[in-house]
């Protein structure tokens, strides 16, 4: 049985379903393998099954930590296993907690290996598949049944989700996945995905890549595909290729959306943290997407490090702008700064530092690691706020999140 947990992200936990796990039910399916998957495990009698295998981010760590003990407790026959973005990035966490495998990286061969008994018997697995060997397994499971109880809409059609590829060439110091390879499946895998999700009635896609149009060479054979089977979409974008061309050439193929990581409107934070654009680009993305007839949302951040009042009001200058200019067309999210293991910033300061920020009175790093920590967003706009800034107390970070999203009203 695979198993996701409660996103403390969304207020509603039925708006996109969760794919990490449905690659790994396609691997099964292409092998014969008896392998069931839900969104609820405490709706599953577990006792069924041999093996437990949890999906899990950070914020859900503790969650997975809870549920492994208890199984183990009650069900010591059960093996046990975790993957996702926290067994890769918080694996010294995850091996203090009675785990039986740990997955870290990709998960597609590995599962598919111990299906089979063609691997060899050890805790913890760590792989990275090759862009040639990532095309080489099935698109992800998807049953219509399961994504009826789903409810996403694009400009009021049912949508799904999609991811294109696996890692992100840019270098910012707050991501973990800066500076790794940029993998992506093949025009003909994308196709293939493109019309499972067709077949079932849904005419609109969440394409979640970070930077799915970042390159107008690489993008335009996928966005054919997209205007071939008349599928409308939301993508990503960068501020520093966002011209009017792929603009045009976007909403031309489908698209109604393009979101990207504005992260900050004052150009000294947007240095610091390696973001590798100006704010001038970030007006001219705004500009391009809207001229070009579709929505844009900005996704900004309070508190990374260096942020002062001053930066702050850059920020909300820039938000309210639009939100004033482009009310129908400008949306955007402000969540706060967490400092993850794996990135530049987070390593750092677990090392002594190196970037304005220190932590919050009253917190160690090992008990922020211990699990439970990691949202920076949660329901109804609250956060996991854990750190300062040498202007801003943890409180007023609070504070100027919640004063932004008053622009949203």
């Amino acid at each position: 049985m695979l198993a996701t947990l409660d996103s403390p992200f969304l207020d509603d936990q039925y708006v996109f379903p969760y794919l990490g796990i449905q690659y790994l039910v396609a691997v099964a399916n292409r092998i014969g393998a008896d392998v069931g998957f839900t969104d609820n495990l405490r709706m599953v009698d577990v006792w069924n099954y041999d093996i437990i295998g949890i999906s899990c981010q950070t914020p859900q760590s503790a969650q997975a930590y809870v549920i492994c003990r208890f199984l183990k407790k009650e069900y010591p026959h059960i093996t046990v296993m975790i993957g996702g973005p926290h067994a890769t990035h918080y694996l010294d966490e995850c091996k203090k907690q009675p785990f039986d495998i740990i997955v870290c990286g990709d998960g597609e061969r590995v599962f598919e290996r111990l299906l089979t008994g063609d691997m060899p018997q050890q805790r913890i697995y760590h792989d990275e598949l090759t862009e040639a060997e990532m095309n080489s397994y099935p698109v992800p499971y998807r049953n219509k049944m399961h994504l009826d109880r789903y409810d996403y809409n694009l400009g009021g059609t049912k949508a799904t989700t999609l991811v294109n590829s696996r890692g992100c060439p840019m270098r910012c110091r707050f991501c973990e996945s800066a500076g790794t390879k940029a993998r992506w499946y093949s025009v003909e895998h994308f196709e293939e995905e493109i019309k499972g999700i067709a077949d079932m009635g849904i005419r609109a896609v969440m394409i979640f890549d970070d930077l799915f149009a970042l390159n107008i060479a690489k993008v335009k054979p996928y966005l054919e595909i997209l205007k071939r089977h008349s599928m409308t979409f939301r993508c990503f974008g960068h501020a520093a290729t966002m011209t009017k061309e792929m603009a045009e050439l976007l909403a031309d193929s489908g698209c109604v959306e393009v979101g990207f990581g504005a992260e900050s409107a004052s150009q000294e934070i947007l240095d610091t943290v390696d973001k590798k654009t100006t704010v001038a680009q970030m007006h001219d993305f705004v500009k391009n997407v809207t001229c070009a007839g579709m929505r844009v949302k900005g996704f900004f951040i309070i508190g990374l490090p260096g942020e002062t009042e001053e930066t702050f009001e850059k920020t909300h200058d820039f938000i309210k702008r639009y939100r004033s200019e482009c009310p129908d067309t400008f949306d955007f999210d402000c969540t706060v700064f967490f400092p993850y293991k794996g990135t530049q910033i987070g390593d750092a300061a677990r090392n002594g530092g190196g970037y304005d920020i220190r932590l919050r009175e009253g917190l160690t790093w090992p008990r922020i690691d211990s699990g439970g920590y990691g949202a920076y967003k949660k329901r109804r706009g609250a956060a996991d706020i854990v750190i300062e800034t040498q202007d801003l107390s943890a409180a007023r970070i609070g504070e100027l999140q919640r004063n932004a999203l008053l622009c949203r009203k």
